[in-house]
């Protein structure tokens, strides 16, 4: 049975008992100084060609935004000049919408009114021409409309014939003002926005949570609260005439280690707030201070406080979570109850098992309400929170293209809307648009308010935010700015030239056919809605039906954008670049990844990755030449403890350990990163890794030939792809595809994609549905009974109750998260496994085999290939039945060629996977690259999983000496014996006897550099062992030090005579000796700064030896070597 649970926490989030100011609103020296104004309340048209002038109280639009003319007549000859004036105020209801009516071709919405007049009674027809009349409509808000109702707050002229826009977050009103022949084309704008005045704003805190204590293995991430409640927790005050606001509902995304996703579902709504626990200073900022006043002139005011109600899960059942959200809070507010909220709370989460394909549908009742649960799609594809169908919906065809463009080149994408629950459902399509590549830069579907100064980052990133946050601030200058609500982008200026035209030409064009078929496939859809308060089988039967062709649809649109990627990476595998030597120093050479002057790049277009003193200088500073960071303060950017702020989620921006410790950690944004783990990403050896499994060579260019890749593209799309591959996120695809990662299935499934793919059509299909969706088998769980309470009981609240522990019940708890289940199926099983795609492939072949009338054999192949998967399957437990390795491996390796011999093609590639992943556990290198080559002489192409086993076994493994070691000592004595013979030649011939003690040791010292002349340079060609998947440090030449010479030495150097050699040439030679001394002096130190660099960029070295420990090892040498001449001498 499943056990992984559907749900993980449910959280109340709230305002605490001593909040602190939401420091976003608190600052009203950055806030802009529109905020808070009027709502517009009328509206008219003035005609100053008749001499109207501007009415008391009322404003005219007189100029476009780019300082033009704002006459509704603009361009036209001989005709009046019609302008807009409206007037702010709070003393009527404010206007909801503006728009434009054609007479007698359109009908008046309800609601509205027209303004057929001009504030001074003449014609208001705002059109040059007599026979089109055109007029100028608006509505207006009922008395009792609710606080938080959207309002008119500013309106705005465009010219679009002069290249006018609307401006950011307007929304254009699609109708020509100006219908004649001759004339501008004139366009009306309007802003809308809530218009709150007496509010105020906290920080949110977890009022309640249920199960109180943490997951083992997942706890709960303490930015909940600030995600339930994204524009901080407030209290406000209404006028006591308004409704009560609906609950909105919110979804976000919390990123973990490794991209693990939290879903979070949340309903937010408003309780009273007693007025009693006002300060005076909220009382004041409320309107509420002088209760006298209000009672006498009859001012009626309430005062309120938000609250969220949240759900944390693994799983994006973001439908299933919204019905049961908003069916506690229904119960919260309604009359009494025979079953508590907290036995509704705990029956979802522990009795509602996780679909299966033996269950596909669960059918929840609660009550009059019913929840359905259906299993997710058996995909391939990664499973997220993504709508392709609101993305397509919202932004269209083109735009989604253009977006497409923006993340493949790592751009900063702003995507806002002031519908929270679209916003992650957008947010996660665009992030999955560019599958197989994966978004490497911050990402965060809904950024809370006091989040927002992510938004100056430097970086790339795609961030979803509330649209209320423009009432605030500004957008930065440098961000693509994406409005779902208006369906409008807003590109810096120098962007402005960048679209979806940029894109290949042929891939391009095909993947525009798909979207607009699908697109208008949307429109004409209409769903199937029913009453949601019945429990009729035939009901839920058409609720699983839509959700089920939603999925068909959202597929299919996934589907156009896989086959873009598919076509435009193509062929990529035959660059991929194995490796097939054993590592050395330029494998992990950390210069490729890290400069020795301090130089750090990222790839990225916008970045001077040439000028090292603008990211890492001489003084250990790391800067990303921000306007707003200070770069010429270090302490700010890299202070003694190596530390580095993003300003990201859950990041302290003050607190510098968070992201770069002493021992080198460094993060990447996202938040709920476990920043302790230094080890993960930057170790004390200077390695920099990317979060993948046993990975060093981190470096991109060594795994994939990127300029013949470059090469085998069309020329016309060389500079986007070159582009491309500068990006963060090509370069950790290519990683993933070239060593194992829990990826692999998905990327296997591309690699067939790219195979299948045709450039100019929309055939064949690339994603092929599971049948378990077709299932109507459906498991019902009834709603929670009374077990256990007080007969007679029932139960009334007066707002969301704080949750009593007595009254849940657990049972069934399951035991696993999504974490857990998918690390039972993780890279480093040691069980054989296919994927789906080869046993799809293996069974159409098998049946092709034995349908082939024409070739009988074909069959017969056929199973004995099957025959030989199977006795490689069972390899493992035969060698661990206690068998010799290497015997096992080299008949492994034998069976393989008697295959190839006889020309026997299996069915896939379980047969070599299963040698590699033996080559690798067993440090088998040098099979694994046999077994490689036996695999490419057999004509087959690895795919991802293949592939990353291979460069693991080779990479890891510890690859066997290129010397024979009794050649190694041989070829020592021989050194010996010759330098003890040219030392006695030396002495024999050259002797002076006027020379101290001293000046002989400076000449014995000289015969021990040429005892270990040939010994250097077999040290300098000693092969690079490896332990643990790491590298040694190769040899050095090490200077010897006069003073470390034993006194055996200078004994065996001085018990001869000097007689031979006269007084000059004794000085002269001594004069020589003291100069090599100071050069080995300098030989000395600047071998010390080498090891040093050495030791400190060795990537692959885990217990290397210190500096003093390899000198002592080289004075060990040393006197062996000695001791030798010494005997050796004495013997002659």
């Amino acid at each position: 049975m499943d056990d992984r649970r559907v749900a993980d926490y449910f959280v109340v989030a709230g305002l605490p008992e001593n909040p602190q100011p939401l420091e976003e609103f608190s600052n009203e020296a950055a806030i802009k100084s529109t905020y808070k104004q009027d709502p517009i309340t009328d509206i008219t048209v003035i005609n100053k060609s008749l001499g109207d002038k501007v009415p008391n109280g009322y404003v005219c639009l007189e100029k476009t935004p780019s300082e033009y003319p704002a006459d509704l007549n603009h361009g036209s000859i001989l005709q009046h000049e019609m302008y807009i004036c409206y007037r702010r105020s709070r003393d009527k209801p404010p206007l909801t919408d503006v728009g434009v009516l054609y007479e007698s071709k359109e009908r008046l919405m309800g609601g509205c009114e027209v303004i057929l007049q001009t504030y001074y009674g003449s014609p208001a027809n705002v059109n040059n021409s007599s026979n089109q009349h055109t007029y100028i409509t608006y509505r207006r808000a009922p008395e009792n409309a609710p606080s938080d109702m959207l309002a008119v707050v500013d309106l705005c002229v465009i010219l679009e014939n002069k290249g006018e826009g609307p401006p950011h977050s307007y929304c254009q009103i699609h109708k020509n003002l100006n219908r004649s022949m001759v004339g501008s084309s004139v366009y009306l704008c309007y802003k809308k926005a809530m218009t709150k005045t007496d509010i105020l704003a906290y920080k949110p805190a977890v009022l309640d949570r249920y199960p109180r204590e943490d997951y083992e293995d997942f706890p709960l991430p303490e930015s909940v609260a600030m995600f339930c409640l994204p524009m901080g927790a407030t209290v406000e005050c209404w006028s006591a005439k308004s409704q009560h606001p609906l609950p909105v509902y919110s979804t976000f995304v919390l990123t973990g280690i490794g991209w693990n996703k939290v879903y979070g579902a949340a309903i937010t709504f408003y309780e009273e707030y007693p007025e009693d626990k006002l300060s005076d200073f909220q009382m004041r900022n409320l309107g509420v201070k002088n209760k006298n006043i209000r009672e006498q002139y009859r001012i009626r005011k309430t005062v309120h406080s938000n609250k969220s109600i949240c759900l944390l899960s693994h799983w994006p059942f973001f439908d299933p979570f919204r019905k049961l959200l908003s069916y506690l809070h229904r119960v919260s507010i309604t009359s009494s109850h025979i079953v508590p909220i907290e036995r509704h709370i705990s029956h979802f989460m522990y009795d509602v098992p996780y679909p299966s394909p033996q269950r596909p549908r669960i059918l929840v009742q609660l009550n009059q309400d019913s929840i359905c649960l259906s299993m997710p799609e058996d995909s391939p594809l990664p499973q997220t929170g993504a709508s392709f169908l609101l993305m397509l919906k919202d932004l269209g065809p083109e735009n989604c293209m253009t977006i497409l463009l923006y993340v493949l080149h790592e751009h900063k994408i702003l995507i806002h809307s002031l519908r929270p629950a679209v916003l992650t459902s957008v947010a996660e399509a665009v992030s999955t648009l560019i599958f197989p590549l994966q978004w490497q830069c911050p990402y965060i579907p809904l950024c809370p308010l006091g989040l927002s100064d992510l938004l100056q980052s430097p970086t790339p990133y795609i961030i979803g935010l509330d649209s209320r946050y423009f009432d605030l601030f500004d957008p930065p200058p440098d961000v693509i700015c994406v409005d779902l609500d208006t369906i409008n982008i807003w590109p810096p200026d120098d962007k402005k030239n960048i679209s979806y035209k940029l894109l290949p030409k042929k891939p391009a064009k095909v993947l525009q056919e798909s979207l607009h078929k699908l697109y208008d496939k949307l429109s004409t859809v209409k769903w199937s809605g029913h009453d949601e308060s019945t429990v009729d089988m035939g009901p839920m039967d058409l609720d699983f039906k839509r959700k089920h062709r939603e999925m068909v649809l959202d597929m299919q649109i996934q589907e156009a954008f896989l086959r873009f990627m598919a076509c435009i990476m193509k062929g990529y595998k035959q660059y991929l670049k194995p490796i097939e030597n054993a590592p050395d120093i330029d494998t992990t050479n950390a210069a490729s990844l890290f400069d020795m002057q301090g130089k750090f790049t990222w790839n990225t277009p916008d970045i001077d990755t040439t000028n090292a003193a603008s990211l890492f200088d001489m003084q250990g500073k790391f800067t990303w030449n921000a306007p707003d960071i200070d770069t010429t303060n270090a302490a700010s950017l890299f202070d003694m403890q190596d530390k580095f702020t993003w300003n990201a989620l859950d990041i302290d921006t003050t607190n510098a350990a968070s992201l770069f410790d002493m021992q080198g950690k460094f993060t990447w944004n996202t938040p709920d990163i476990d920043t302790t783990n230094a080890a993960s990403l930057f170790d004390m050896q200077g390695r920099f890794t990317w979060n993948a499994p046993d990975i060093d060579t981190t470096n991109a260019a060594s795994l994939f030939d990127m300029q013949g890749f470059l090469k085998s593209r069309d020329k016309a799309n060389h500079k986007f792809m070159q582009t491309l591959l500068r990006t963060q996120l090509f370069n950790r695809f290519i990683e993933e595809r070239s060593f194992v990662s829990d990826k692999d299935d998905s990327l296997a499934f591309f690699d067939e994609c790219c195979e299948k793919v045709v450039e100019t059509s929309e055939e064949p299909r690339l994603i092929d549905l599971d049948d378990s969706q077709k299932s109507e088998r459906t498991m019902f769980i009834l709603p929670p009974e009374p077990v256990g309470l007080p007969e007679g009981v029932r139960y009334s609240y007066n707002g969301f109750p704080v949750l009593q522990p007595s009254l849940f019940l657990e049972k069934n708890k399951p035991a696993r998260s999504a974490s857990q289940a998918r690390s039972q199926a993780g890279p480093n099983s040691p069980v054989a496994r296919r994927t789906k795609q080869e046993v799809k492939t293996a069974q159409k072949a098998a049946q092709q085999a034995y349908t082939a009338t024409s070739n009988p054999t074909m069959w017969a192949k056929c199973l004995l290939g099957h025959a030989y998967s199977l006795w490689y399957m069972t390899l493992p437990a035969y060698i661990k039945s206690g068998q010799s390795v290497t015997k096992a491996l080299k008949l492994g390796h034998e069976v393989m060629r008697v295959m190839q011999k006889h020309q026997l093609k299996p069915p896939d590639e379980l047969c070599f996977r299963v040698m590699l992943q033996l080559c690798g556990q067993y440090n088998k290198p040098e099979l694994a690259v046999k077994v490689y080559s036996t695999m490419k002489r057999a004509g087959i192409q690895p795919n991802a999983i293949t592939y990353g086993y291979y460069n693991k076994a080779v990479l890891e493994g510890i690859w066997p000496t290129a010397i024979n070691q009794g050649r190694v000592l041989w070829r020592k004595l021989r050194n010996v014996v010759l330098g003890v013979a040219k030392f006695k030649r030396t002495v024999r011939r050259r002797s002076v006897s006027t020379f101290s003690s001293s000046e002989s040791d400076q000449i014995s010292r000289t015969s021990y550099d040429s005892f270990l002349e040939d010994d250097r340079v077999d040290a300098r060609h000693e092969p690079i062992m490896k332990s643990e998947g790491h590298v040694e440090v190769p040899m050095f030449d090490v200077p010897r030090k006069t003073s470390n010479i034993p006194e055996e030495v200078e004994r065996a150097a001085s018990d001869r005579g000097y007689n031979s050699m006269t007084l000059e040439e004794a000085k002269t030679f001594s004069e020589i000796i003291d100069t090599e001394h100071r050069e080995s002096k300098d030989k000395e130190s600047k071998f010390r700064r080498d090891l040093k660099n050495v030791l400190s960029f060795s990537f692959r070295r885990k217990n290397k030896k210190s500096e003093s420990e390899i000198l002592e090892e080289s004075k060990g040498k040393y006197r062996v070597v000695v001791h030798s001449t010494i005997r050796f001498s004495r013997f002659s």
